[in-house]
């Protein structure tokens, strides 16, 4: 669903953007969750959405990493 809305530009990630217009680099997602209870956890929403990142990203040379890594992607749940 996330990587859709990439595809069709109806969500950007102006770090994201700067780093494959610069030639590339790597990011590294993270989550965290207010509230709740929740269906799903933190590590599922990482994967899902770092997933999405990483597919829509790699032909610009924008990759995940999990450590040394020069934007963090932080993704908020409040609910």
């Amino acid at each position: 669903y996330f990587k859709d809305r990439l595809v069709d530009k109806s969500v950007t990630i102006p770090s994201l953007e700067d780093l494959a217009n610069s030639g590339g680099g790597t990011f590294r997602a993270t989550c965290e969750r207010i509230g709740g209870p929740h269906a799903f956890k933190r590590t599922q929403v990482e994967a899902e959405m770092g997933g999405s990142l990483a597919e829509y990203y790699a032909p610009r040379k924008v990759r995940p990493k999990m450590e040394d890594y020069d934007v963090c992607i932080r993704i908020e749940i409040f609910g």
